[in-house]
């Protein structure tokens, strides 16, 4: 079924149709920006006006204002700028990981039937949690993916901000190379997450 977003946050307009899982990608993609964005923006304004935000006349400076798009295009070229080695989304390329073992991981993941990629993401986890990886990381969960041919998130490292975010919880993300099941996501896997009838 299809969905709708629109969003006018003063007239720079977006707006979505598509299926669920593509709508609220964009949708959480959307909010994160705006708010990394809104808080950079907030930390230009001081430090240009010296802590205050207006001129000393009182007036605003039109050169001082700074739109949704500007900031965007400045975070944008700081997270470019960090490089890699700070984890930022824009950096990562997923790596398949050739000599990661996951025997029975078909007959694990195809006992149950996920809803979303938190979920695929969740039962990938638990299982690299069985294989004794306590803290697994976004090439270990590619490489899952990629083994069973799945298809992957449309916004990869997205998939697992959904995951962690509130609104679910699965996992603790701190970066792609620290992921962790929560006791949410464990409770969700042992009493939410759909089985397959027989399993």
């Amino acid at each position: 079924m299809a969905s709708k977003l629109h969003i006018n946050v003063a007239q720079g307009i977006i707006d979505v149709e598509g299926d669920e899982d593509l709508v609220r990608e964009i949708y959480s993609d959307f909010r994160e920006r705006i708010l990394e964005n809104f808080a950079s923006g907030q930390e230009e304004t001081v430090s240009d006006k010296g802590g205050a935000g207006k001129p000393e006349n009182g007036s605003e400076d039109s050169g001082s204002r700074r739109t949704p798009t500007t900031r965007r295009r400045r975070t944008r070229r700081r997270k470019e700028a960090e490089g890699s080695t700070t984890g930022a989304p824009d950096a990562y390329v997923p790596t398949l990981l050739k000599d990661l073992p996951l025997s029975g991981l078909k007959e694990f993941y195809e006992q149950f039937e996920p809803r979303n990629h938190p979920e695929k993401i969740l039962i990938f986890a638990k299982f690299l949690q069985d294989q004794g990886h306590d803290t697994c990381t976004a090439d270990q969960i590619y490489t899952c993916y990629a083994t069973l041919k799945e298809r992957l998130p449309k916004v990869y490292l997205q998939a697992f901000r959904d995951a962690h975010g509130r609104r679910r919880g699965y996992i603790d993300y701190e970066s792609p190379d620290s992921i962790r099941v929560t006791h949410i996501g464990e409770n969700h896997f042992n009493h939410e997450l759909k089985k397959k009838s027989g399993s």
